[in-house]
C-alpha cells in the first residue's frame, strides 16, 4: 500500500493535464512489442497514440485508484 499526500496527488493530476495540453503532436509507441499487457492490447488496434492520449489514460487510472 502506498499513501500519497493530497498535494502530491494534485501535482500528478496537474502534470497529466499539462501533458495532455502539450502532447497532442508527439506520437508514442506503447509496449515492447512482446505483447501481453493491457496497454499492448490497446495499441494493437493500429491507431497512433500520442502523449496526450497516454496522459488522459494515466489520469483516468489514478482517479480510479483514488476512489
Amino acid at each position: 500500500m502506498i499513501m500519497l499526500k493530497d498535494s502530491t496527488f494534485h501535482e500528478m493530476l496537474s502534470f497529466f493535464d499539462a501533458c495532455d495540453q502539450h502532447g497532442k503532436e508527439i506520437t508514442t509507441k506503447l509496449g515492447d512489442g512482446q505483447g501481453g499487457g493491457p496497454l499492448d492490447e490497446a495499441a494493437d488496434d493500429g491507431a497512433d497514440r500520442t502523449v496526450s492520449w497516454e496522459a488522459r489514460l494515466m489520469k483516468k487510472m489514478y482517479l480510479k485508484l483514488r476512489d
